[in-house]
């Protein structure tokens, strides 16, 4: 059996029934012990515990790994800020898509790209108070 593993979704069933069964070590009363576990936010601990015991380490990842990457240049070609909110982000898209910041003359820009799927969309709208899209159905 192996020592150590990743879990990618510690909520999954079997992962919940493994630990309550006694197939995982439970961690969280040594982490005090160890200098850097022991400044280990609380609250993610919490958050991937079961049944208030922590049986794992989380990997830090930052808060927000998604983002928009915007065009100063074309920002500033069109007479634009920077934008702060939701309706900013929209008035930039549809200002890059429809007022040639590239300024070429020709309507062949893109108001947003992504990379793959909607995945940083995503994350900013339910930062701002959307609905997140679960699954692959959008539900």
């Amino acid at each position: 059996m192996p020592k150590v593993l990743t879990v990618i979704n510690n909520k999954a069933s079997y992962i919940v029934n493994g630990a309550r069964s006694g197939q995982f070590w439970e961690v969280g009363p040594y982490l005090k012990d160890y200098p850097n576990l022991s400044k280990l936010n609380k609250d993610v601990l919490n958050n991937i515990s079961i049944d208030g015991k922590v049986y794992g380490l989380y990997r830090y990842r930052p808060l927000t790994r998604d983002g928009f990457v915007i065009r100063k240049d074309w920002l500033n070609n069109l007479g634009l800020q920077p934008p702060k909110s939701v309706d900013d982000i929209y008035n930039v898209l549809k200002a890059f898509t429809t007022q040639d910041p590239d300024q070429n003359g020709k309507n062949d820009t893109f108001g947003l790209s992504l990379e793959a799927g909607l995945g940083a969309f995503n994350d900013i709208l339910v930062y701002n108070g959307g609905l997140q899209r679960v699954g692959d159905r959008g539900r």
